[in-house]
């Protein structure tokens, strides 16, 4: 009799803690970067009792997603429609806690109304980039670019760096050259230069006037060649 209350109690346990669902794999619908919000499909499905055909679980809308944020620092994932994600459910609900006031834990424990995204997950099928066995932290892209941190250096890897403001390698002493401003500078000094043609006396002193207010206007156009914003060793 014991065995069969034992045996009972697992069956009855086994079926109601299916409507618990603590976390599963989902897969992205659609992803609001600038509300942090995404639908997302669980990649679940149900038979209940006497039904012949199992039901896959609805698409779960606007559902948070969780990311690197603190202190108004922050890693912004990207996610993409198919992207394969980790889906987790609230003990209880969420939806006065994300308005940083409390929830009532009186509710229901699990609801689907309370998911939120963790992480992405890579498929059995993902394609490794190239650089994904580097040493030590990456931050990248699967067309190769990254940002590797190891423990002495920062390594960039990409078709181009680009920066918005101000750029200054740190203890810096000297500021980097404009290219295109030096170029000009020294294109037009030396097409003074190869313009003057030796002479006589006087032809020769107009050539060393010429060749004096030349010095001077690339003298005076020295400084323009310093980038204000880019300093280097």
């Amino acid at each position: 009799m014991k065995k069969e209350l034992i045996e009972l109690f697992n069956q009855f346990w086994d079926k109601r803690s299916r409507d618990i669902v603590i976390g599963c794999i989902g897969r992205i619908e659609s992803f609001d970067k600038k509300k942090m919000r995404a639908d997302v499909q669980p990649l679940l499905e149900h038979k209940a009792s006497g039904d012949k055909v199992a039901v896959k679980f609805a698409v779960i809308g606007n559902v948070p997603v969780q990311f690197f944020y603190s202190g108004g620092y922050y890693i912004r994932p990207d996610y993409v429609k198919g992207d394969l994600v980790w889906v987790t459910y609230a003990t209880f609900d969420i939806e006065y806690g994300l308005n940083n006031l409390h929830d009532d834990v009186s509710a229901g424990a699990f609801s689907r109304e309370n998911a939120s995204i963790v992480f992405g997950i890579a498929p059995e099928n993902f394609n490794v980039p190239d650089s994904f066995n580097d040493d030590g932290m990456l931050i990248g892209h699967k067309a190769g670019v990254n940002l590797q941190i190891i423990e002495n250096d920062v390594i960039g890897k990409g078709g181009k760096f680009s920066w918005d403001g101000n750029f200054e390698i740190k203890n810096a002493v000297e500021p980097a050259a404009l290219g295109n401003t030096l170029a000009t500078i020294l294109n037009n000094f030396c097409t003074t230069l190869s313009s003057i043609s030796p002479g006589d006396p006087a032809a020769n002193a107009a050539a060393l006037a010429t060749i004096k207010a030349a010095a001077l206007t690339l003298q005076n156009g020295l400084d323009s060649i310093k980038a204000a914003k880019v300093k280097i060793l």
